[in-house]
């Protein structure tokens, strides 16, 4: 996923992978995202969702959460464009509003050491304030804002990977027409997990 975030073909893959997957796997608003991936107007639509200080830290952050190794990682894979156009298309105005808010947030927490934000602090703090969101977000049933909207933002960095032809067919190993079902075999056996959509 790359420039053709919007292209006909990347629409129509969502949609199926949301009528597959079913609307209660994902979120409403990822669902209803996909569910009108086809949409016309939407996907003429060519404004951002992001201001270029928010789309800094989309990239950063989903880099933390998927960063690269042997496969690419979010931004190779175009999860900031993802996340963006998602934002841009699909997001009513209070809930562009609450997400940006919530990015600005992160980019205002208090660092180890004083810094002008998350994206000027140095990579080692980036990432433990990172890990230190996730633990927070997934160890406890906290509604709290910060905990909420880290959940979903991690939420949509993995399903923007995942369902980006890196992740599936790189990162995940892709097979169209499984063969027979073996339901316990070793990991060292296959060397990934398995993508089938």
């Amino acid at each position: 996923m790359s420039d053709d975030v919007q292209s006909p073909a990347r629409r129509r893959l969502l949609r199926d992978i949301a009528l597959l997957v079913g609307a209660t796997a994902v979120s409403p608003q990822i669902a209803s995202a996909l569910m009108a991936a086809g949409d016309s107007e939407a996907a003429s639509n060519p404004s951002r969702g992001l201001t270029s200080s928010h789309f800094q830290l989309v990239e950063t952050l989903s880099e933390i959460i998927i960063p690269q190794t042997d496969t690419a990682g979010a931004i190779g894979a175009g999860v900031p464009q993802f996340i963006d156009a998602l934002v841009a298309s699909h997001y009513p105005p209070e809930h562009r509003r609450r997400f940006r808010r919530g990015l600005e947030d992160i980019d205002a927490l208090p660092m180890d050491s004083a810094t002008d934000g998350f994206l000027h602090a140095t990579q080692q703090q980036q990432i433990a304030l990172v890990e230190k969101l996730d633990r927070q977000a997934f160890a406890q049933e906290s509604e709290l804002p910060g905990n909420v909207f880290f959940r979903e933002f991690k939420q949509l960095v993995l399903f923007g990977y995942y369902t980006s032809e890196i992740g599936a067919t790189e990162e995940l190993r892709y097979q169209p027409i499984p063969g027979e079902f073996k339901g316990c075999v070793p990991l060292r056996e296959i060397g990934r997990a398995w993508a089938t959509y």
